[in-house]
């Protein structure tokens, strides 16, 4: 049996003792994510949680936001000019071409998938299961664990711990709120950043998994020695286990889809047309 996560809190590290060297503060994202990796809980190959105390080796942010985890610049001197970031010349350079500068490559729409029965579970821990088509499970409330059959399905956490695992099948799994733990299974799964510290067990850039962002479409992709660390902000973070990073950063944006509002679509919700012979009247024949 699964052993579930303790709560986890956003504490500091112990004052260095009297003498020793202090280590010099970032700006408030970096420390919250420094000190979030630090204290991070994962789980090992026997199913116990520990404590690791790590920091990030390298990180890579989206280009929209460029400025996380990068220390704040010093004032430069009254009276003096200051220098451009990149100690070059301050005018940017033009285009290769002459022309206007290509668009950042953004993350393409994702669509759920179309689902055909709803399970839905209690305020209590339930165990939901799918059947043999494409189902939309929602654990609700409580330490849930919910498992996809054959088909497409949407499982979807809901507050408390949960389990969600996938099957056969291209799954979208949202742990929503709480530290959950994320299985997709066989077939091109989607993974959702969710509130929480959500663990991904069997994440593959070859078998096409994705990651899913949240609106604001930011992201920051942080190596460990475990896997790789991918954070929309401190409180929202998906750890893919057994990843390598060089692998994520030759991905890149194709690794990241964003999700148009996941309301789940019922097939029932989808009028069936076909065969339908609309009731249309023949024009008359004008007479010469």
């Amino acid at each position: 049996m699964i052993e579930r996560p303790p709560e986890l809190s956003l504490v500091d590290p112990p004052a260095p003792a009297s003498g020793a060297m202090a280590e010099r503060a970032p700006d408030d994202s970096a420390a919250a994510a420094a000190s979030l990796i630090r204290h991070r809980w994962l789980m090992t190959p026997h199913g116990a949680w520990q404590s690791k105390r790590k920091t990030p080796i390298q990180s890579v942010t989206s280009p929209i936001w460029n400025t996380c985890c990068k220390p704040a610049p010093s004032p430069p001197d009254e009276g003096s000019t200051p220098p451009p970031p990149d100690g070059g010349s301050s005018t940017p350079p033009p285009p290769p071409d002459g022309g206007v500068p290509e668009p950042e490559p953004q993350p393409e729409d994702y669509e759920p998938p179309t689902t055909k029965n709803e399970i839905k579970g209690t305020n209590k821990d339930d165990d939901l299961s799918g059947t043999e088509k494409s189902d939309f499970i929602n654990g609700k409330k409580g330490d849930d664990t919910l498992t996809g059959k054959k088909g497409s399905d949407i499982l979807q956490g809901g507050n408390g711990q949960d389990v969600l695992m996938g099957s056969k099948g291209k799954d979208y799994l949202d742990g929503s709120k709480g530290n959950d733990i994320l299985n997709g299974g066989k077939g091109a799964d989607v993974f959702q950043i969710s509130k929480g510290i959500d663990h991904v067990e069997d994440f593959s850039i070859k078998q096409g998994d994705r990651i899913a962002l949240d609106k604001k479409g930011k992201y920051t992709i942080v190596d460990d020695p475990d896997g790789v660390l991918i954070m929309a902000s401190s409180k929202k973070q998906l750890f893919l286990d057994g990843v390598e990073y060089d692998d994520v950063i030759a991905a890149g944006v194709d690794l990241f889809v964003q999700p148009a509002g996941i309301t789940p679509v019922m097939a029932d919700m989808v009028p069936d047309l076909s065969g339908i012979t609309p009731d249309i009247e023949p024009l008359p024949i004008p007479e010469e």
